[in-house]
């Protein structure tokens, strides 16, 4: 019988990974146990292990890359993450009281954290390098005009800004366009942060979407990396609701991550590190929901932006990895080492899956009863 390590050797090479290998992609191990590990407890055991200093990579992204492309889930599968899927096919993953987890696990982390990570206007979102723009600010800068663009955005609109986060697209569209934002969050240190950054000036409300209430509908809608929370059980109220929160003669832009696989997959370790209860949708799932309510007037995948994006941010972060540590086990809710190597694996683990083209970004403007001649073609 195979032993762990020799089942594990033989399902990487096969995808390009050597253990212990001399490439940036190869993984270093230094607890063997890793193998079994892995086998009993799938992601959760593969990311623990990372965090606790079983195995390191010099090239994260690059190994995930292979990972994901080369499809290794299909021999790797624990009791987790079978548990996992048997469950989202069973119950609504994704209720009003789950959906408050994600500010609480993820978004609330001391601000310091997000600060050090993102750029100067805390995007935190996937960027988009037009040519001549290299840095992570001018990308992200680049990318909040695209989307104003195609959301025309005129002054003095009203905004809802579903998933406001730290309030960069609610932000520029109040210095850029004198607009009326609103904001919805879970995350009561967003709403904090936002209050502190732009005082009243944007109504920043902490409530689950499905609980907005609004005195009339508003001109415009955007939602930017927020509809991964919503669900496939809620794909259809979500935008149901959107629309009963639209005018007529409104337009929203949709930004999110979509996946390429029909079948339904949960990482474990995302889901009990980073973003509990997150469904990342296909495109035909988002073509169904819509299906009634809203024209889909253009579609834009700039998901190939999101790997540069992904490492400038924990380049940053590990520019300021000392600072992060000095918070301290209390602040951070766990070992700051520990913390820390969490932090590097969810943005190099999604860089690798974002380089593999198994998952992207797509960019959805949608109006309720079309745009007269159509909507100009915009990148």
């Amino acid at each position: 019988m195979k032993t762990a390590e020799q089942m594990a050797r033989e399902i990487l090479g096969k995808i390009g990974i050597q253990i212990n290998g001399p490439n940036p992609w190869d993984p270093q191990v230094h607890n063997p146990a890793i193998y079994s590990r892995v086998f009993s407890q799938g992601s959760i055991g593969l990311g623990e292990g990372y965090m606790e200093g079983w195995w390191d990579c010099e090239r994260l992204d690059l190994f995930f890359s292979r990972v994901t492309g080369g499809q290794l889930r299909k021999h790797v599968r624990s009791l987790n993450t079978l548990w996992l899927a048997a469950k989202s096919t069973v119950q609504n993953r994704q209720t009003k009281k789950r959906s408050l987890k994600v500010g609480e696990i993820h978004y609330d982390l001391p601000i310091e954290v997000w600060k050090a990570t993102l750029d100067e206007s805390m995007t935190g979102s996937c960027a988009y390098y037009r040519a001549g723009k290299e840095t992570l600010e001018q990308a992200q800068e680049e990318k909040k005009k695209l989307v104003f663009e195609k959301l025309d955005l005129q002054r003095g609109h009203s905004l809802l800004d579903i998933g406001v986060g730290w309030a960069s697209f609610a932000g520029y569209a109040l210095e850029k366009y004198g607009a009326r934002p609103i904001g919805v969050t879970v995350s009561s240190v967003q709403r904090d942060f936002i209050k502190n950054r732009y005082g009243g000036a944007i109504d920043v409300r902490v409530h689950d979407y499905r609980d907005t209430v609004l005195r009339e509908p508003v001109d415009r809608i955007i939602s930017v990396e927020m509809f991964e929370q919503v669900g496939a059980d809620n794909f259809r109220t979500f935008f149901e609701l959107a629309r009963k929160w639209l005018k007529p003669d409104g337009r929203m832009v949709l930004h999110t991550i979509v996946r390429h696989n029909p079948m339904r997959h949960i990482d474990a370790w995302m889901e009990k590190y980073i973003y509990p209860g997150g469904c990342l949708p296909t495109p035909g799932q988002i073509g169904t929901a819509v299906h009634g309510l809203f024209h889909i007037e253009d579609v834009h995948d700039i998901g190939a932006h999101y790997p540069r994006t992904l490492v400038a941010w924990i380049d940053k972060f590990r520019s300021n990895r000392d600072g992060i540590k000095a918070l301290g086990r209390e602040k951070l809710g766990m070992d700051p080492e520990m913390f820390c190597r969490m932090w590097d694996y969810h943005y190099l683990a999604s860089a690798g899956g974002f380089d593999s083209r198994t998952i992207s970004v797509h960019q959805y403007v949608l109006s309720p009863n079309g745009i007269p001649g159509g909507m100009e073609y915009i990148r």
